[in-house]
C-alpha cells in the first residue's frame, strides 16, 4: 500500500512538473516567436510608420476615414488600431488613420433649433468644430437661432472645408419684465388692440390713412416698435390704420 502511493505520489510530481515546464517554458518560446509587440507610430509620417511596422513584421493598412486634423501636417498618422504595446501575431494588419493631404469638404448640417449641446454632436459628427458663443434676448433659451461662418450667416447644405470653426448665436430668454411685440400688419383694429392687450402692452398713437381701397379699411398697416421687438412690459405700441374718410374715424 505505501509503494502504491509512492507511485502515485511521483507520478503526479512528474505531471506537475510536465505541465509547468510546458506553459510557463516552452509555450512562451514558442508564442513569442510567432506574436510582436506593436510600436508607436502616431504622430509621424506614413512613410516612417509603414517602416517601422514591416521592420517588426506586421502589415499597415492606411484607413480611409473622413477625418481630418486642422492643427496637424498632412500625411501625419493620428490614430493607429490595435494601440502600440500590443501583443499580435507576426504580419498583423495595424490600421493607421492619416492626417489627408487634399482638405475634404463636407455639407453645413443644420442647427437651427437644436440645443447647444446637440449643436456640438452634430458639428464633430460631420468634422466641424465650434467656434464663439454669442447669446441675445431670445425666447428660445440655450436654442440656436443663428449658424456663422466667418462672421457671415451660413445656410445648411452649403459646402465647408473639414475642420472649420462655426459660431454660433443662441437665444438667452426673456425675462419675467421683457416681451417680444406681436405682429400687428394686416390685422384689423379690433384685433390688434385685443392682442395688444393680452400680451401686457399699452395702445398708443392710433394714426389713420386714407386709402381708396375698402377692403383695407380698418387694417393695421404699420407699427411701431416692429414686430419681434423685445420690450418691457406696458410699453407704448403706436400703430397706423387704414381708411377711407377721415371724417368717419373722427
Amino acid at each position: 500500500m505505501k509503494k502504491i502511493f509512492l507511485h502515485f505520489f511521483a507520478a503526479f510530481f512528474f505531471f506537475f512538473l510536465f505541465f509547468f515546464f510546458f506553459f510557463y517554458g516552452i509555450l512562451p518560446l514558442c508564442i513569442n516567436k510567432t506574436t510582436v509587440v506593436i510600436p508607436t507610430v502616431e504622430n509621424i509620417s506614413v512613410v516612417q510608420a509603414e517602416k517601422i511596422l514591416q521592420d517588426h513584421q506586421l502589415t499597415p493598412h492606411i484607413r480611409k476615414d473622413s477625418f481630418y486634423a486642422k492643427n496637424f501636417p498632412p500625411n501625419i498618422v493620428l490614430k493607429q488600431y490595435p494601440p502600440a504595446t500590443t501583443k499580435v501575431k507576426k504580419h498583423r494588419k495595424i490600421y493607421l488613420t492619416i492626417n489627408p493631404s487634399v482638405i475634404p469638404h463636407v455639407r453645413m448640417p443644420n442647427l437651427y433649433d437644436n440645443s447647444l449641446t446637440h449643436a456640438k454632436s452634430i458639428l464633430k459628427n460631420v468634422g466641424l468644430s465650434l467656434g464663439n458663443i454669442t447669446y441675445v434676448p431670445d425666447l428660445a433659451k440655450d436654442v440656436v437661432i443663428r449658424q456663422m461662418y466667418q462672421k457671415e450667416s451660413i445656410l445648411p447644405n452649403t459646402s465647408i472645408q473639414m475642420g472649420e470653426s462655426i459660431d454660433l448665436v443662441l437665444g438667452s430668454g426673456l425675462n419675467a419684465q421683457e416681451i417680444l411685440v406681436p405682429h400687428l400688419v394686416g390685422l384689423s383694429f379690433t384685433q390688434a388692440k385685443t392682442i395688444i392687450e393680452n400680451a401686457d402692452l399699452t395702445l398708443g398713437n392710433v394714426t389713420y390713412i386714407l386709402y381708396d381701397t375698402l377692403k383695407e379699411k380698418n387694417l393695421v398697416s404699420q407699427q411701431t416698435p416692429v414686430h419681434d421687438t423685445i420690450v418691457k412690459v406696458g410699453t407704448t405700441v403706436d400703430i397706423w390704420v387704414y381708411c377711407d374718410s377721415l371724417e368717419e374715424e373722427k
